[in-house]
């Protein structure tokens, strides 16, 4: 978990220009037989969330499309290895 909050707010903190806000969120959700009709994949039960916001720039859809792939990114050459998404 220290090691995806680290990442998560590093690319946060690099996307935000000057001073921003950076928002972790925990909570207890319970999914239930209506969220799983809409999302086949989930499976109803009692779970614990981790939600993570920014007030940054954001991504366009190219740069979206290749966020999760290793070695991807977006930081000029010696300034980033490209895992911290991945490794989300």
């Amino acid at each position: 978990m220290d090691q995806i909050l680290a990442n998560l707010c590093i690319n946060a903190r690099d996307a935000i220009a000057g001073v921003g806000k950076i928002t972790l969120e925990t909570g207890n959700i319970t999914i239930d037989a209506d969220y799983c009709a809409r999302y086949a994949e989930a499976i109803p039960g009692k779970y614990v969330f981790l939600a993570a916001s920014d007030d940054g720039c954001g991504m366009d859809p190219e740069t979206m499309a290749q966020i999760f792939e290793p070695f991807f990114t977006t930081k000029g050459i010696g300034k980033g290895t490209g895992l911290g998404l991945a490794t989300v």
